[in-house]
């Protein structure tokens, strides 16, 4: 099985490296297995095959969680409309990125918590980020996004309060 790998790697043979790969795979544990089916999702989004990328990349993190795989995993459940479960990989995968990184992932997470209309969530993921990371935005894009999920207190402390402690009166109107 090694040595087909090499032979498939055009264009149309993605969907046979797929295959390829993920039969390599289940010989293997631990972090190979995990790496191998990792790219076999890889090759089988290639293909167009959508769902089998999903289930080979729902593999690979159980097998062994990696940022690069849960960020597929997150592109392909965003693709599919299923925001939540995107949500949740973004969130995971930014516990394994660099510090930062983090910001921006768990800033998407949040996006994708509110997009399934789960506003609490989301809310709760951006608290974190304003507390932790409060340069990530600056005040006026806090109070916006706090304001769209109804979090008007939240609104105050990390954008308004901000604003008008730097004298910022008329960019807080």
């Amino acid at each position: 099985l090694e040595l087909l790998v090499p032979l498939l790697q055009g264009a149309d043979d993605a969907l046979a490296r797929s295959t390829v790969l993920a039969a390599r795979a289940e010989m293997t544990q631990g972090s190979q297995r995990a790496r191998l089916l990792y790219e076999a999702a890889l090759a089988a989004q290639q293909a167009g095959d959508e769902a089998r990328a999903a289930r080979l990349a729902r593999g690979s993190v159980a097998t062994e969680a990696s940022q690069d795989a849960l960020l597929l995993l997150a592109s392909l459940m965003r693709d599919a409309s299923e925001l939540a479960k995107a949500a949740a990989s973004l969130t995971q995968a930014a516990q394994l990125a660099p510090p930062e990184d983090r910001p921006k992932l768990l800033l998407e997470a949040a996006e994708a918590w509110e997009g399934a209309g789960d506003p609490a969530e989301a809310q709760e993921l951006l608290e974190r980020v304003a507390r932790l990371h409060p340069e990530t935005l600056g005040p006026g894009a806090w109070a916006a996004r706090f304001l769209r999920l109804g979090a008007a207190p939240q609104a105050l402390e990390h954008g308004y309060e901000p604003l008008f402690a730097h004298g910022q009166f008329a960019q807080a109107l």
